[in-house]
C-alpha cells in the first residue's frame, strides 16, 4: 500500500527549524528520519527563549502534538510508507506559518519522541498557540492515503509564565493537557489547566528528570559475565541497567514509566549511550549484551548508519525480550535485518518464558537465544526439563543460533547444561557482576 503524496527526492529535508534554532543547538541532535531537531534542542532553546521573554515581558508557548493511533497507520500502509507519512507530517508542521503575531518569532518544531512533536512559540499567547496547533492538526488531517485513510493528531498547549515557572515544567504542563485530550477522545487541542495535573503523574516527571541528568549521573550498570560452557572463559557480559532513582531503581519499572510517558525511545537512547561508552573507548573489552524494550525496534536512531554505536556494532548484542509486546512478525523481521546490516548481533531473551518466544525463535533470524531461568532451575534434578532443554538446544543449533543459558546458580545446573550442548552460560555461579566491563581473554575473538 502506498501513499498519495508528491514524489520527492529521498534525502532528508532541511527543515526551517534547523535554520531558526540558535547556532550550536542545531547540532544538539537531529532526527535522521525527519531532519527535525530532537528532544535536547527543545529544552535548550526553550530555556533561552524564557530568559529573553522575562526581560521583554512576553509570553512563551509550547505545543506538544501527538499523532493519534499512528501504529495503526503503520500497519495499514507498511513501515516504509509509514516513514514517508512521518516525513510528510514533519514537513506540514515545519511549513512556514503566515499568521505569526507581530511580537512573535517563527515557530521552532522538533521531534521529541516516536510519534510526538513539539513546537516552541516565543512571543505567542495561549490563544495564538492554540490557533497554530489547530491549523497544524488540520494540515495533518488533510494528508490522504490509499482507500481514504487519514491520520489525526491531538495537541496540548502551555504558556509561560502563567502555566509553569520554568522550561521543564512548561513541557510537562503541555503534556498533561495532551494526555487529557487523548483520554477525552483525541483529535483536539487543549490548553493547560491546573486540573490536568492528575493526567501527568509522578512517572513522567521522574523520567524527564532522568533524561535531563544524562550520563553516569542518571544510570549505573552491573556487568554480569557470560562464559564459554567448555572452559568457563569470560567471552562477553550483559550490561544490567541500574537507574539512579529511588522510585524506579529497576529497569523494568523505569521502562514501564517511560512507556506511560511516551519516552521509551529517549530512555533507550540514554541507556545505549551510557552502557556502550566503555566499548567506544577501549577495543580490548569483551562484547556487550544489552537489553532493548520492544518499542525501541522502531527507533530510527537505532539503525542510523551515522549513529554513535555504528563503529562498535559488531561488539554489541541487542537482546529482545517481552515478545508479546512486539507489534508484528514482519516489523520485527525488518528491524532485525536493518540491525544485521549495520553489524549488530541480535539475541532473543527469556526463551521458554511463554509461547511467543518459541514462535519468534522459529521465525526470526537470530544470532543468540537465551534460555529463561525457569527452564534452568534445578535442571540436574528434572529429567523432563532436561529433555525439553535438549530439544530447544538442538533446534537452535539447526537454525544456526548460539544458545546462552542464563540464571545458572549451581554446579549441577552448569554440568547439566554443558552436557546438553549449551554454548554459553551466565549466572551468579560465575559472578554477580562488576561495575567494569571485563577484558577479552588472550587471543579471544570479538
Amino acid at each position: 500500500m502506498t501513499l498519495h503524496v508528491p514524489k520527492r527526492e529521498p534525502e532528508v529535508p532541511e527543515p526551517s527549524a534547523l535554520r531558526s534554532i540558535p547556532p550550536g543547538l542545531a547540532r544538539a541532535g537531529v532526527d535522521p528520519l525527519t531532519g527535525l531537531p530532537g528532544h535536547h534542542a527543545l529544552h535548550a532553546w526553550l530555556e533561552r527563549a524564557i530568559a529573553r521573554s522575562e526581560a521583554r515581558d512576553q509570553p512563551v508557548s509550547v505545543v506538544v502534538l501527538d499523532l493519534d493511533r499512528f501504529g495503526e497507520v503503520n500497519r495499514i500502509v507498511g513501515h516504509a510508507s509509514g516513514d514517508e507519512v512521518m516525513r510528510e507530517i514533519a514537513r506540514a508542521l515545519d511549513a512556514v506559518d503566515e499568521d505569526i503575531p507581530a511580537r512573535g518569532g517563527a515557530p521552532v518544531v522538533v521531534r521529541s519522541s516516536g510519534d510526538e512533536f513539539a513546537a516552541l512559540l516565543a512571543g505567542w499567547s495561549r490563544e495564538e498557540a492554540v490557533a497554530w496547533a489547530d491549523r497544524k492538526r488540520a494540515a495533518i488531517a488533510s494528508l490522504r492515503f490509499l482507500a481514504g485513510h487519514t491520520c489525526s493528531a491531538s495537541a496540548g498547549v502551555a504558556t509561560f509564565p502563567e502555566d509553569a515557572p520554568d522550561a521543564r515544567e512548561l513541557v510537562v504542563s503541555a503534556r498533561a493537557a495532551l494526555r487529557v485530550g487523548k483520554r477525552e477522545g483525541r483529535n483536539c487541542t487543549l490548553a493547560y489547566q491546573p486540573a490536568h495535573d492528575g493526567a501527568c503523574g509522578i512517572a513522567e516527571r521522574v523520567v524527564h528528570a532522568l533524561l535531563e541528568r544524562r550520563g553516569a549521573r542518571a544510570l549505573a550498570f552491573v556487568h554480569q559475565p557470560i562464559v564459554r560452557a567448555g572452559d568457563h572463559e569470560v567471552v562477553a557480559c550483559e550490561a544490567l541497567c541500574r537507574p539512579r532513582l529511588e522510585r524506579y531503581a529497576s529497569p523494568a519499572a523505569l521502562f514501564a514509566a517511560a512507556a506511560a510517558s511516551d519516552v521509551v525511545w529517549e530512555i533507550g537512547r540514554l541507556v545505549r549511550s551510557v552502557a556502550t561508552e566503555p566499548l567506544r573507548r577501549d577495543p580490548s573489552l569483551v562484547p556487550l549484551f544489552l537489553n532493548l524494550h520492544p518499542h525501541e525496534l522502531a527507533d530510527p536512531t537505532l539503525v542510523d548508519p551515522e549513529g554513535e554505536l555504528r563503529a562498535i556494532a559488531p561488539r554489541v548484542v541487542l537482546e529482545i525480550g517481552e515478545c508479546a509486546r512486539l507489534s508484528s512478525l514482519d516489523a520485527a523481521r525488518a528491524a532485525i535485518d536493518r540491525l544485521h546490516a549495520l553489524g549488530f548481533r541480535v539475541a532473543l531473551d527469556d526463551l521458554g518464558a511463554g509461547y511467543a518466544t518459541l514462535r519468534w525463535m522459529s521465525e526470526l533470524d537470530l544470532d543468540y537465544v537465551k534460555l529463561d531461568r525457569a527452564l534452568i532451575a534445578d535442571l540436574d534434578r528434572s529429567a523432563a526439563r532436561r529433555t525439553l532443554v535438549q530439544a530447544l538446544v538442538e533446534f537452535a543449533h539447526q537454525r544456526g543460533q548460539i544458545v546462552v543459558a542464563e540464571g545458572v546458580e549451581t554446579e549441577g545446573e552448569r554440568d547439566a547444561l554443558t552436557s546438553l550442548g549449551c554454548d554459553l552460560l551466565q549466572g551468579w555461579l560465575f559472578g554477580r557482576g562488576t561495575s567494569q566491563v571485563p577484558r577479552l581473554p588472550p587471543g579471544g575473538a570479538r
